[in-house]
């Protein structure tokens, strides 16, 4: 099998418009979506959320064989199971998989790929390494309050005090976020705003002349402009944007901004990036507010986007 000409990761905290992004990048001659590879239903040797290049269970060594075994189509996957989810599809997923391996089939018994979307925001931390093991990465940046939003919209709770202390270990402490894991454990928007803070921070400081091949994406920049921004990504990348694409976007962009989306609801394609960013206002306290921007105010005005 011929391994793809190129491998593109869209990666960035999971609700900061990843699958969208991957979505409109998935219109271009012969590419195809590889869904969370390092996800919770992903490649077997992902046993923790948010592998760390470098870290002592994951290696650098570990990365390159990761991503020779993803060009070349060689991925192992965890067993498919989902929890809280309906009987019935939960029986659907032991059938045919989760959206992780039903993607991957795809890929891998398709001998024409010529590029693959590596969408993932559970590989944030392999978005600075791609100039090294043959990849470029889009890093999607959403706003803080946005993205705590929509974790507290879903119910979600992050993982945030297990990511934090191997974090800490690694790549060195945030006292903020330490204070706000061991006062707000249990409130999905801060723990959502806890990982914000530990992955953009890592790119507080990063000098976009030393990483070609690494592409800044600000979400509120493109819910001003979304064809413009999408445009700008096709150029970074060296390819004109297909029509297919300018539809998608064009279509977004005309989409419901007024009405707080379903609460079970994980993904709205119809919605324009300027409504997904908006509806914070609807959801979030104002003690969460202020919490969430303590956390994250110290990097997001400051992260290098090429869109801003």
């Amino acid at each position: 099998m011929i391994p793809p000409q190129q491998t593109i990761l869209v990666t960035g905290t999971p609700r900061s418009g990843t699958t969208p992004v991957g979505d409109v990048l998935s219109t271009m001659k012969g590419a195809a979506v590889l869904y969370e590879p390092w996800g919770p239903n992903g490649d077997r040797r992902f046993e923790q959320p948010f592998a760390m290049p470098g870290e002592p269970r994951f290696g650098f060594d570990d990365l390159g064989r990761f991503v020779t075994d993803m060009k070349g189509r060689n991925l192992q996957f965890k067993p498919q199971l989902r929890k809280n989810v309906a009987p019935m599809r939960k029986v659907a997923t032991r059938v045919f998989g989760t959206r992780a391996l039903v993607s991957y089939r795809r890929y891998r018994f398709n001998p024409r790929i010529e590029t693959l979307i590596w969408k993932d925001p559970f590989a944030a931390f392999a978005a600075e390494h791609g100039h090294r093991f043959g990849y470029r990465a889009i890093l999607t940046v959403r706003p803080p309050l946005a993205h705590a939003s929509s974790f507290k919209r879903l119910g979600w709770r992050s993982r945030a005090a297990k990511i934090y202390a191997r974090y800490a270990a690694y790549y060195g402490p945030i006292q903020a976020v330490a204070d706000a894991l061991d006062q707000y454990a249990d409130n999905s928007a801060v723990t959502a705003a806890a990982v914000w803070r530990m992955v953009y921070d890592r790119f507080l400081r990063f000098d976009l002349a030393t990483a070609p091949n690494l592409y800044f994406l600000d979400m509120d920049a493109l819910a001003k402009d979304e064809l413009a921004a999408y445009r700008g990504v096709y150029d970074w990348l060296g390819f004109d944007m297909p029509a297919t694409a300018a539809a998608k976007v064009r279509r977004r962009a005309d989409g419901g901004a007024d009405t707080l989306p379903d609460s079970g609801k994980v993904h709205h394609f119809n919605r324009s990036a300027a409504a997904a960013n908006a509806y914070w206002r609807d959801v979030l306290s104002d003690e969460e507010v202020a919490l969430v921007r303590h956390l994250t105010d110290p990097v997001w005005p400051h992260l290098p986007c090429h869109n801003r």
